[in-house]
C-alpha cells in the first residue's frame, strides 16, 4: 500500500476515535496521535479543521487486530491473513489483508457429530481500526 493514511470524513468522527492530528501543517509535518475522550475535544477538532488543522487514519493492520485479541491462523502467499478469535472450531474468523480495505467475519462453530459449520457474519469495507471496532461491537463479538 503506497498511502498507509486517510482522511476521515467529518461525519465518522466520534468520542473515543483513534486519529493522527497535525495543529498546524503549513509550519510543519509533525502529526500525534490522538483518541478524542470527549464533545469538547470532537468540537476542537471539527472546529480547527477549516484552518491549519489537518487530521488523518492509519488503514488497519494486522498488528491493530491482534491488540484486539485476535490471533494469527494463517497467512496466504497473497497477503492474506486469516485470524481467530476463540478457539479453532469454536468462534470467529477473520479474513484481512493489508491494503485491502474489505475484512470477511465468519461464525465458526462444532455440531455434536464435529461437523465444523461455518456462517459469514459479516463481509464488507473495513478501513480503520475504529470501523473494525465499531463493526465487532454491532455483531456482538
Amino acid at each position: 500500500m503506497e498511502n498507509k493514511y486517510f482522511t476521515p470524513d467529518i461525519e465518522d468522527l466520534c468520542i473515543r476515535y483513534e486519529l493522527e492530528v497535525n495543529y498546524n501543517f503549513k509550519l510543519n509535518d509533525i502529526f500525534h496521535k490522538k483518541i478524542i475522550e470527549n464533545f469538547e475535544e470532537l468540537a476542537d477538532i471539527h472546529s480547527r479543521m477549516s484552518g491549519d488543522c489537518v487530521i488523518r487514519v492509519p488503514y488497519l493492520t494486522k498488528e491493530q487486530i491482534e491488540a484486539e485479541g485476535w490471533k494469527e491462523e494463517q497467512m496466504y502467499l497473497n497477503g492474506t491473513f486469516v485470524m481467530i478469535l476463540g478457539e479453532l472450531n469454536e468462534g470467529y474468523e477473520l479474513m484481512f489483508a493489508e491494503g485491502n480495505s474489505q475484512i470477511v467475519i465468519t461464525r465458526v462453530w462444532t455440531l455434536f457429530d464435529d461437523q465444523v459449520k461455518r456462517d459469514n457474519t459479516y463481509k464488507g469495507n473495513c478501513k480503520d481500526i475504529n470501523t473494525f471496532r465499531k463493526i465487532i461491537k454491532l455483531l456482538n463479538i
